[in-house]
């Protein structure tokens, strides 16, 4: 896999769904731990850790990243009293931070924890709300009685500190102000704080100056700490989100100017993110952020288009016999094609990265067949061969070769 580089930031993380195979390399990941009742719940987390070290071994050894970063968030999710649960149940606490101990010493990965992220936003359990405007004295203090914690238990774990960077959030010039309040006094003295990190979201261009000057803001406080800088979650759309949106347009657009302003901020400070995490949403929900990171490839790597008489480069499928039925035979036609001809398909399903196949084009590819009535599996191509006058006997019956795949090239073109 190739190494994507975007300027001011030194790894790039993927947010949950990290098993999945992309068109550049991904250093690390980002994954929740809720922290509420009953007790049972938290006698042994490493079985709820499991997915997360499952997912860093597929990134350490697929990446060029021989130590990726876990970005663990503990989120205080009990209801009414999330932080009173923490302060009550010390030994949970305890317990955690001797298993990420235990699996960062085992797997030679680095493990951030990101407590009560976006805590300075409502719309969660430990965030503002009517009952209680203001938790900042209570998220202090547990985040102080946990850093004591995993300094004892953990003591290699650092810590990060997450608000939320949204233009709904300074629309008055206050959202600073609410940062600040979050913010542990003692945390230069006594490091409960390592990394300075925040969410940073734009949901539409109309949102795009707003959002940015906030996180202008916050990064020139942030610089004035000394402290390490970070993204623990980045994510944008040009046109505001709406459910069931047929005209939605694709985050990666957003994405890329997004990354370029970082990299000229970090310019200007002469620093640089340690890691920036693009939210992926899960497949199910990905009519919502609709994000195809081979976007953010092309956009990055401008040198890296393939000779147009070459073969067709193949990035992020580690194994073809793990991929779908569709997926498998959607793989052996556009690997017999020339580049010129895969690009042609490409752009006709407005993808980008020219030259590479990788899933997101086996999934487009795979539904524009079945669009025009070719099934990918072993008794669709063998009909569609028939249909087609191909040679479809013996041991060629349902076979690709190089016949077929022109013809299916006529077909989809």
């Amino acid at each position: 896999m190739s190494k994507l580089e975007i300027p001011g930031v030194d790894k790039i993380l993927l947010f949950n769904d990290v098993k999945q195979s992309y068109n550049f390399s991904i250093e690390g990941s980002n994954d929740y731990y809720a922290l509420r009742g009953p007790y049972k719940h938290y006698e042994d987390c490493r079985q709820y850790l499991k997915k997360h070290l499952d997912a860093l071994t597929y990134i350490r050894d697929h990446s060029n990243s021989d130590s990726p970063i876990a970005v663990l968030g503990l989120e205080p999710e009990e209801k009414g009293r999330p932080f009173e649960y923490i302060l009550n149940n010390l030994d949970i606490i305890t317990n955690l931070a001797k298993s990420i101990n235990q699996l960062q010493e085992n797997n030679k990965f680095r493990v951030v924890i990101r407590f009560a992220s976006e805590m300075n936003c409502g719309g969660n359990n430990w965030g503002p709300s009517s009952e209680r405007p203001d938790w900042s004295g209570l998220y202090k203090k547990a985040i102080g009685v946990m850093r004591n914690i995993f300094r004892k238990e953990a003591p290699k774990v650092p810590f990060c500190f997450s608000p939320t960077i949204l233009s709904v959030l300074d629309e008055n010039g206050t959202g600073m102000n609410r940062i600040k309040k979050f913010w542990p006094e003692d945390a230069n003295n006594t490091n409960i704080i390592d990394i300075i990190s925040c969410t940073w979201y734009i949901n539409g261009t109309e949102q795009e100056a707003g959002a940015t000057d906030f996180l202008d803001k916050y990064i020139n406080w942030a610089v004035g700490l000394n402290k390490k800088l970070a993204i623990d979650e980045i994510c944008g759309r040009t046109n505001k989100w709406v459910e069931e949106d047929p005209k939605r347009e694709k985050s990666s657009k957003m994405l890329v100017r997004m990354f370029d302003h970082i990299g000229k901020r970090m310019a200007q400070t002469g620093k640089s993110l340690e890691y920036a995490t693009i939210f992926i949403a899960d497949p199910k929900q990905n009519q919502k952020w609709n994000i195809d990171l081979s976007d953010l490839e092309a956009a990055y790597l401008p040198g890296q288009k393939p000779n147009i008489n070459s073969k067709p480069i193949i990035r992020g499928i580690v194994n073809r016999y793990n991929l779908t039925i569709s997926h498998q035979y959607a793989l052996e036609i556009l690997e017999l094609l020339s580049v010129s001809q895969l690009n042609r398909i490409k752009g006709k399903l407005q993808l980008g990265c020219p030259g590479v196949i990788g899933t997101q084009t086996l999934d487009s590819f795979a539904l524009h067949c079945a669009k025009k009535g070719i099934i990918l599996d072993k008794n669709g191509i063998a009909d569609f061969k028939t249909n087609n006058n191909l040679d479809n006997t013996g041991l060629n019956k349902g076979k690709i070769g190089i016949n077929t795949a022109l013809a299916v090239y006529d077909m989809v073109i």
